[in-house]
């Protein structure tokens, strides 16, 4: 979780960016992955193509999700990692 968060919130504190950056907030610039899987007790699954499920940079779509990934199984869990 430490290294997450290094590379995302504290990335955009350390640039004076905290106030635009860094977190998943209304307003703020938005570089994010979304992959199946918890990154946290996994750090590899960001390494894993076939996982990552949707990647948004500057607020676009780069890689959109589909239903198809979004309906994987019923345990099928997102998590986010912003990518600042």
């Amino acid at each position: 979780m430490e290294a997450i968060q290094a590379a995302t919130r504290y990335g955009g504190e350390m640039m004076g960016m905290g106030h635009e950056l860094g977190i998943i907030r209304e307003g703020y610039l938005a570089d994010m992955l979304l992959v199946d899987g918890d990154p946290i007790s996994n750090v590899s699954i960001l390494q894993d193509h076939k996982r990552i499920v949707m990647i948004m940079q500057d607020g676009k779509f780069h890689k959109r999700p589909n239903s198809r990934e979004m309906g994987v199984s019923r345990d099928f869990r997102y998590s986010a990692a912003i990518a600042n």
